[in-house]
């Protein structure tokens, strides 16, 4: 035990004395069990006010159950994780005598940050491995601080801490297998991207974002299943070989990077419905029916890589093409909507729009597919051939 000031103790607990110090969550959601115990009452409805509920939060609920499994592998030591100290809040002053902290009889610990790390020890507490029970947890105790000071953290805490976006956090993951696996990709195509950034702007030199690449790698092994996984972790088939699944994977989208990277500039980002998350995804399930068998869906019927790429150079990736007899939308109803009053066009999201992609790429002579693949010249293409004509 060590004082770092009159308010704060830092600590080290096991697993198995959790209980002993520490309201648990499920007890204080849980209105039965709070009406058979009203000496527990006091401390859940502290709780309330320092706390989000999972009861009322339901991906804190969900977490609950990734942050266990994450746990669980850490203290195995099947990854080498770490957890944050719990921090624990009592408004009662702890005695301290010769290095040993002692809360008043009766009184629990509240914990105002890492609850849901606490709810996950919880659940680990059932199983009685000893291994769980003797881990050494690092516990913030905060006493003698006023209801109000404990209330402010919750608000302080969640306000000031900037949450990590998708595109940051697939960055830095060095374990999710759809990312490597991506990086693999990065390498065979050569092409620019964007690793911190959820969208590209017009000046930016990167030809696309690492989440949207992504999403076309993932639905690459994964099939249309992985269109709703989105930036969710993945795990491979081990059906397939590492190295064959990576070798398949990297020679079909260094084809299909030569097909798209002429709409990747800054002009084709801007007139194309290159490269929108829900595109990515559809070409993705496209390159999943050139995939081995094991990892190729089986209600997917067998495309070589040439099949594939003849597919994707037949298409018109632009958003609207102008006519004789008024614009054209070659993606409506596919890929987003139409303003046809305004004469735009709106990529939408993958959940929503990449089933109708992929349906368009994949089956050419359909009316999706034939409404994909209009014939005319393409404003991307007198755009840059303007830009090229004046340098």
């Amino acid at each position: 035990m060590s004082m770092l000031d009159p308010h704060r103790f830092l600590t080290g607990l096991r697993v198995a004395q959790l209980p002993n110090v520490f309201l648990n969550p499920y007890v204080a959601e849980n209105p039965v069990v709070l009406q058979a115990l009203p000496q527990v009452r006091k401390f859940a409805e502290r709780r309330e006010l320092v706390q989000r509920l999972m009861k009322t939060q339901a991906k804190k609920r969900k977490n609950v159950a990734a942050y266990r499994t994450y746990i669980h592998e850490t203290i195995t030591g099947r990854r080498p994780g770490s957890m944050p100290p719990i921090e624990g809040w009592t408004p009662e002053k702890i005695e301290v005598v010769g290095g040993t902290a002692y809360l008043p009889w009766g009184e629990q610990l509240v914990a105002f940050d890492s609850d849901t790390q606490l709810c996950a020890w919880f659940d680990l507490l059932q199983s009685d491995d000893e291994q769980v029970l003797n881990y050494v947890v690092p516990v913030v105790i905060h006493s003698a601080r006023s209801t109000e000071w404990a209330q402010q953290q919750l608000h302080d805490r969640n306000t000031y801490g900037v949450k990590m976006s998708s595109s940051e956090a697939l960055e830095r993951d060095s374990y999710d297998p759809v990312t490597a696996l991506t990086r693999r990709v990065i390498d065979a195509t050569g092409l620019r991207v964007a690793t911190n950034a959820r969208q590209l702007g017009a000046k930016d030199p990167e030809q696309v974002t690492l989440s949207a690449l992504r999403q076309g790698v993932l639905t690459t092994v994964a099939g249309r299943p992985g269109i709703q996984l989105g930036s969710k972790p993945y795990e491979l088939p081990t059906s397939v070989g590492e190295e064959e699944l990576t070798a398949a994977v990297t020679k079909v989208w260094a084809r299909i990077a030569k097909v798209i990277e002429p709409y990747l500039d800054a002009v084709g980002r801007k007139t194309t419905v290159l490269p929108a998350p829900s595109i990515m995804a559809g070409i993705g399930v496209l390159a999943n029916a050139c995939m081995p068998d094991g990892i190729r869906r089986d209600d997917v019927s067998a495309l070589s890589v040439v099949e594939v790429v003849e597919r994707l150079q037949s298409v018109r990736w632009d958003r609207v093409v102008p006519t004789p007899n008024g614009p054209q939308y070659p993606w409506d109803g596919i890929a987003g909507k139409a303003n046809h009053a305004l004469g735009r066009f709106a990529v939408g999201g993958a959940k929503e729009f990449a089933y109708n992609v992929s349906d368009a790429l994949l089956n050419p002579d359909s009316h999706r597919g034939r409404q994909v693949r209009t014939k005319g010249a393409s404003p991307h293409d007198n755009a840059n051939t303007k830009a090229g004509s004046s340098r």
